[in-house]
């Protein structure tokens, strides 16, 4: 009876283990509403996705497509902690990278399809304005910090056609009034270029801060560059204009200056 027992309770554990063996359990892929910044001229959606993995490869026809790619690669990697690879060959890619005559300047055409992606433009800005679009299709998982447990990420079937509507798209970072580090102007360049903006105006000197080393004139950053932080003066002063005029005596620690390096 105890060996018949026993018998029975191997059977029902080996039958549990061979119906796991057949179910394959997949991560899940997330897809994202596409919602790109600025609109782009023209959008078709279809149907499916596109899903990026691994061992996605893009494929590239020829070096003035390079920089671009690999500006790409290296968002990529570190939103996921891998990147696809980048081979000389479009034909065997899953993103395939094409020159295009007709396109204008600054301008892409990005179609995705269950098979893959293709991009085609004209100029090395063109594909770099199209690899922003790619990644702003990708699902919000993908740039929240959750990317690198998830592993599946979709970008939906779609067409876009897409160039500038206008030349000059600027943005100014006023760094005399509130000093920004070098790290933090960095990031406003990239968050720039991720929405398409080609025009950095940087205000680097008033009569609130001095930004810009002069070698031949240090007293420009040495006292031009600092002002006694009001900060926690006093709660009532709200607006700018409102704040003491500095005394002497009083230490000015709040600001900073650019090196030429």
């Amino acid at each position: 009876m105890v060996c018949s027992m026993l018998r029975s309770q191997t059977i029902h554990i080996l039958i549990i283990v061979m119906l796991s063996g057949c179910y394959k359990f997949e991560q899940p892929i997330d897809i994202a509403p596409v919602a790109v910044i600025p609109q782009p001229q023209s959008v078709q959606i279809d149907s499916g996705y596109f899903v990026i993995h691994p061992q996605t490869v893009i494929g590239i026809e020829n070096p003035e497509m390079e920089s671009a790619v690999r500006v790409f690669v290296e968002q990529f990697r570190s939103f996921a902690g891998w990147a696809p690879e980048i081979k000389p060959d479009a034909r065997s890619s899953n993103i395939k990278l094409t020159h295009s005559s007709h396109s204008p300047e600054e301008g892409y055409i990005l179609k995705v399809s269950k098979e893959g992606i293709e991009l085609s433009a004209s100029s090395e800005a063109g594909f770099f304005y199209g690899f922003q679009t790619i990644l702003q299709l990708l699902p919000p998982s993908f740039v929240s910090g959750s990317a690198k447990q998830t592993g599946q990420w979709a970008i939906p079937a779609i067409t876009i056609e897409d160039s500038p509507a206008f030349g000059w798209r600027g943005f100014m970072l006023d760094v005399s009034r509130h000093f920004f580090s070098k790290e933090q102007v960095k990031q406003v360049l990239d968050m720039m270029a991720g929405l398409k903006m080609n025009r950095f105006h940087w205000h680097l000197t008033d009569d609130q801060g001095w930004r810009l080393e002069i070698k031949s004139y240090p007293r420009l950053t040495e006292v031009g560059a600092w002002r006694v932080d009001y900060t926690n003066y006093d709660e009532s002063i709200s607006d700018w204009w409102g704040r003491p005029a500095q005394q002497a005596g009083e230490e000015a620690t709040y600001g900073g200056f650019y090196t030429q390096e």
